[in-house]
Parts: structure tokens; sequence; C-alpha cells
């Protein structure tokens, strides 16, 4: 017969000593972590989005992921809904979305969360990319 965890009282209700240190870690503190950022490409993205988006990632190196798939459902100006489920996936409070239209070439979408929801965002247009991606 498996044993049974341990469980102690944490704000009422009960929990194992697992999900205790998960929530002492998600609690308040007085010296926060430092801000993660989240790099996505939307459903159609040029070369010189992907080179700014990918300069943006390498500038924040160690508090950034890069997920390279493209993503079809990624409009945060529309329905900010896809973008705060993959910050919150991810424990990332920034996010930066690469996209390209005819009506919007070369966009760079870059905003941020607060309690898991989206509080600001703002679309900036690319002209020529620069940074440690560009030779």
């Amino acid at each position: 017969m498996p044993k049974k965890a341990k469980s102690t009282s944490f704000g009422g209700q009960k929990v194992t000593p697992a999900g205790k240190r998960h929530l002492e870690s998600r609690a308040p503190k007085l010296r926060e972590n430092p801000k993660t950022l989240l790099c996505l490409r939307g459903s159609k993205t040029s070369t010189s989005s992907t080179a700014a988006l990918k300069s943006l990632a390498l500038l924040l190196k160690p508090h950034s992921k890069v997920l390279d798939r493209k993503r079809e459902d990624l409009k945060p100006l529309e329905d900010a809904s896809s973008v705060e489920k993959l910050c919150s996936s991810h424990d990332a409070s920034l996010f930066a979305i690469a996209s390209s239209s005819k009506k919007r070439p070369d966009n760079l979408v870059l905003g941020r969360l607060h309690d898991g929801h989206l509080l600001d965002a703002f679309e900036f247009g690319v002209l020529q990319p620069g940074g440690p991606c560009e030779k």
C-alpha cells in the first residue's frame, strides 16, 4: 500500500508539502523575481520582424523564452485570451509577437500582463532590424 503524503494547513486549506512549496514560491515577496519575456511568432512573419524578435530575446537572454512555432490564433489587440493562456503556462509577464500582413508589414507587438490579464500592449513597425542578430 503506497504511503500518503502528509498534508499541512496553508491558509485554511490542506496542502501537501510539494503544494505548499509551490504556493510559497507564487506568493508575494519583498524582492520579486525578474520578469520573463515570451517571444512568439504570428501566423505570417517576415525576416525583418523575426530578426527583431530574436534580437529582443537575445537582449533579455536569461529571462526570455522563444517559441518558434507559428501560431494562428495570436491577435492580442483583438482577443487576449490566447496570449494570457500561453504566458501563464510559461510563467511570463511580458510578451512580444512578430507578425506581418499586407496592411501592416513587419509588426512587433509588445505587451505586459498583470495577475494573468493583459495590462497594456503596443504595436510597433520594424523599419530596419538591428542588434545582435544583424550581420
